[in-house]
């Protein structure tokens, strides 16, 4: 039995507070990735968001997509229209696909005025 390993950018930087690693480049990240031993990444918010712009970027790094991350807002359009969304923006589809639904902030919790957002 073999075993893939795959690791997420957030080792690295965090979409939701851009002050943690938002000076590192998607290339230490890549290169940083691979040379750990990872045959898989997660998109973040540094990576193109189109295939022909992803893929050649992950090849340069030997480095395969495992998984991606799409926040859904499903209290302004229907699940539907978030499946068209992701799939047309990106470029890209699946047979599965985790999807969060953003309740209020947008991720960006520091700003929410909504109480059961706040931590």
């Amino acid at each position: 039995m073999s075993v893939k390993l795959g690791i997420a950018p957030i080792a690295w930087s965090n979409d939701d507070m851009p002050e943690l690693g938002g000076d590192t480049s998607l290339e230490q990240c890549l290169s940083e990735a691979s040379q750990a031993g990872f045959i898989g990444i997660e998109s973040g918010g540094k990576f193109p968001k189109t295939s022909e712009e992803l893929l050649p970027k992950l090849n340069e790094f030997k480095l395969n997509l495992c998984s991606g991350w799409y926040g859904a807002n499903l209290r302004k359009h229907s699940v539907k229209d978030e499946i068209a969304s992701i799939t047309s923006a990106h470029g890209l589809s699946a047979k599965l696909r985790i999807h969060w639904a953003k309740s209020c902030c947008n991720s960006n919790w520091s700003n929410c005025s909504q109480s059961k957002c706040q931590k």
